[in-house]
Order: C-alpha cells, then sequence, then structure tokens
C-alpha cells in the first residue's frame, strides 16, 4: 500500500487553486519550480529557445494533469517526471530525430556498446573537474548521445526504459552511453591538461 505523505498547508492550498485553475495558485505553482525544472530542460537542448519552450509546454500539462496528482508522493518528483517526458516529446517530434539515433545493425561500423558497469575510468576523469564544467561537457555531446546519457547517468533511467520511452532497442541505448563515455573522458581530459597548462602559464608570468 502506498505510503500518503501529508502537504504542508500552503502547498495543499496552492494544489487546491490548480484544480480550481485559479490563476494566482498557477503562477504560485510555476514560481515555485520553473527554475528548476528549467535546468532538467537545459540539459536535454543546446537551444534556449527550445528548453523554454519545453518548459511552458510542461506547465501547460501540469495544470491540465493536476487531478491525477493524489499527494501518494513527491510533487517535486512528479513535476520532475511530467519535465523529462515532455522534454523527450519535443526531442521525438522533430523532423531530424530518426536520423539522430544509431540502430544496433550500424553497430558493426560504430563498434559494439562496452559493459555498462565499466565506469572506474570515466568516474575518475569525471570527478575531477567541477559541476559546471562538467554540465557543459555533456551539453556537448552528440543530440541522441546526450539524451540518452541524461536519462540513464542523471535521471536514472534503465536501458529498457530508455529503450521504450525513445523508441529504440536496448543495445541502442548502451551504445550511446558507451560513446558518451569515451567522449566525456577524452573531453575531461583534454580540459584538465587545457587548465594545467594555463596555471603553469600564469605562473611564469607571474614569477
Amino acid at each position: 500500500m502506498t505510503r500518503i505523505i501529508p502537504l504542508i498547508d500552503n502547498e495543499q492550498t496552492m494544489l487546491k487553486g490548480c484544480l480550481q485553475q485559479n490563476q494566482d495558485a498557477q503562477k504560485q505553482l510555476f514560481g515555485k519550480y520553473q527554475k528548476k525544472m528549467l535546468v532538467v530542460c537545459c540539459r536535454y537542448f543546446n537551444n534556449e529557445d527550445d528548453a523554454l519552450d519545453a518548459l511552458n509546454r510542461t506547465f501547460l500539462k501540469i495544470f491540465e494533469k493536476i487531478k491525477q496528482y493524489k499527494a501518494e508522493g513527491n510533487l517535486e518528483v512528479w513535476i520532475r517526471r511530467i519535465t523529462i517526458n515532455t522534454c523527450l516529446d519535443v526531442i521525438k517530434s522533430q523532423k531530424t530525430y530518426k536520423k539522430k539515433f544509431i540502430t544496433t545493425d550500424e553497430f558493426s561500423l560504430y563498434g559494439e556498446p562496452k559493459d555498462e558497469n565499466n565506469m572506474d575510468d570515466w568516474w575518475d576523469a569525471a570527478t575531477s573537474i567541477s559541476a559546471n564544467d562538467l554540465f557543459k561537457l555533456i551539453k556537448e555531446l552528440p543530440p541522441a548521445t546526450c539524451t540518452v546519457f541524461n536519462l540513464y547517468a542523471i535521471d536514472g533511467y534503465t536501458h529498457q526504459l530508455i529503450a521504450d520511452k525513445l523508441k529504440i532497442s536496448t543495445g541502442t541505448s548502451k551504445w550511446h552511453l558507451s560513446n558518451a563515455r569515451v567522449i566525456l573522458k577524452e573531453k575531461v581530459i583534454q580540459l584538465i591538461e587545457k587548465k594545467k597548462f594555463n596555471h603553469g602559464t600564469n605562473e611564469q608570468k607571474n614569477y
């Protein structure tokens, strides 16, 4: 049996207002969560306009589906799930969507995905830079690879769930995750070397 988490009074009042399509309550909900959800949208889109479009679509869906929220879980988690699903809907609606994904048949050209549990090399490199630097590098990944990496490594989706959401095979999902790790490891190493070089140059100038 699902444990019902009681809402605090102001959140309860806000949700009640949203159920009644009260604009003040809707503005309050938007104001409370829009910054956090914009961060989620920006992880899935390089273009700020696309991220903002996904954000607006998200809250339209939230206001339409607010009756489905029964306080049986964390409200922010529920909103975040709708945000991710909306981002994926926008991605799948793009004309170039299918062309961005490498199918299982193309593994012979690009190589088989590596063992998904082999994270050590990639993780050692990733943890040596700041979160902001890593976030920028993730956004530089090829669009499809970026989408899969976000879903798996950050949002905690399984390969099977990613495959279901994106209408691809689990093998394709694994390939993109492997591809992301290879690219990110190389970019992280390059960034570290660049910072070391710049640091050494600055020390010489100061000397």
